[in-house]
């Protein structure tokens, strides 16, 4: 048997932040205040990471809330009888068993939505790669699909913890994306015959079963990313049969995991110096005028949102793009470098497809960007402390929840998690 494979990709992309946002320079202060010997290391900190704010969830929030929430906003108004898949990406898991895809997919059908029952649901994990890895995986089973028509959800979602006073705290953040999957794609068609792939066993980051905040050896992260990245762009050329300077000129975007703004840009640096070998001035103007500054920027407002990090900037680059060129985005190669620690990193490319102007009009990301409050050091802390069991118990007072928003109703005595929608 002969397979089909069709043109495949994603056909619409939402991003959902929580609104509680903190200026990272109170964090600084607060911190001082407590030890003033931090100063050096907090302000080397927010100088080598860019870091502005942070955003962190309220007290009905979660990795399922803000998973069902990036559901409920791409699918509210799509019709759903050739829904397939149900997958979510994370490393902000909240039961070792049950995927928080399951609850999504209950969150979904309280909300109202009748989500066909013949689908599959499941969970990927590896560091901050998950989400991308789901998002290959669903648009290999679309692409040999039978029915021409199907389609696959995935979703990112994470809180990222870490140590307070230390200077990985400035980067947490949190934050969730949803992409539809489907044949003939209105939005980006992805190239999955080319990906480039590299895996290595490492521990520049983990975070042991039980504990709550990731475990981080930062400069050794940021080797095995620039490593992971050169190695699996060197696959991707390749499978594409170019040389690496002749790939790189040929791509009009470039979409990272972007953990902090400075990390990605250090990462298209180091691989434009070593495989185009550009040096620092052309390798800036380079990236200049395929506006990669400005997609990263809104990481230095979010924090690290670890798998949805890399949506959020493929949604900042294709707004940014839209704006700037209207329909002349269609046909624009966009470059993914998606890495997970641990380790594993792959390079894959999409081209930005004729309808994707139409798609984009749709959305109003500077409203998502832009629509926050000013959380308080108190909400901050009581939001730490709300997340030292990794669990994030149930906010006591369910009248404090806006109307369509979903929240964690109860645990119940055996630990399972009650989720709901307030309509």
């Amino acid at each position: 048997m002969i397979l089909n494979h069709q043109s495949i990709g994603i056909n619409d992309l939402r991003i959902i932040l929580p609104k509680s946002l903190l200026n990272v320079e109170l964090i600084v202060e607060k911190r001082l205040a407590q030890d003033p010997q931090l100063e050096e290391h907090l302000n080397r900190a927010i100088k080598s990471t860019g870091q502005k704010s942070i955003r962190f969830p309220g007290s009905h929030e979660d990795s399922v809330t803000l998973a069902c929430q990036a559901a409920y906003a791409i699918l509210k108004n799509r019709p759903l009888q050739n829904l397939r898949f149900i997958t979510v990406g994370t490393e902000t898991a909240v039961d070792h068993s049950k995927p928080i895809s399951a609850y999504v997919l209950g969150g979904l059908r309280k909300a109202g939505l009748d989500i066909p029952w013949s689908l599959s649901t499941f969970q990927t994990q590896h560091a901050c790669a998950g989400g991308s890895l789901a998002m290959l995986t669903i648009a290999a089973f679309l692409q040999v699909a039978s029915q021409k028509n199907e389609e696959g959800l995935v979703l990112s979602t994470d809180i990222a913890r870490y140590q307070t006073s230390t200077t990985a705290e400035i980067t947490q953040g949190a934050g969730a994306s949803a992409v539809i999957l489907g044949k003939n794609p209105r939005l980006l068609e992805l190239d999955l015959a080319s990906t480039g792939f590299y895996s290595n066993d490492v521990d520049d980051f983990f975070r042991p079963l039980g504990q709550e905040t990731a475990e981080v050896k930062g400069r050794f992260s940021v080797q095995c990313y620039f490593q992971a990245f050169q190695d699996a762009f060197k696959n991707y050329c390749q499978r594409k049969s170019l040389n690496e300077r002749e790939a790189l000129e040929g791509i009009d975007f470039f979409v990272l995991h972007t953990p902090f703004m400075k990390m990605a840009e250090q990462a298209m640096m180091n691989l434009l110096k070593r495989s185009a070998k550009m040096k620092d001035s052309e390798a800036r103007s380079f990236l200049d005028s395929r506006d990669f500054y400005s997609a990263i920027s809104p990481i230095a407002d979010i924090g690290n949102m670890y798998n949805s990090s890399i949506f959020l900037v493929l949604a900042a680059t294709l707004w940014n793009g839209w704006q700037k060129l209207g329909k002349g985005i269609a046909g624009k190669k966009i470059l993914f470098g998606s890495y997970g620690s641990g380790n594993t990193m792959a390079v894959f490319e999409g081209v930005i497809a004729p309808t994707a102007p139409d798609v984009i009009k749709t959305w109003n990301l500077s409203h998502t960007l832009n629509h926050q409050n000013s959380g308080s050091f108190e909400q901050y802390l009581a939001w730490i402390e709300r997340s030292k069991n990794g669990r994030y118990p149930p906010v006591s007072n369910d009248l404090l929840i806006e109307a369509g928003n979903f929240y964690l109703k109860e645990i119940r005595e055996d630990g399972y998690r009650e989720y709901d929608f307030k309509s």
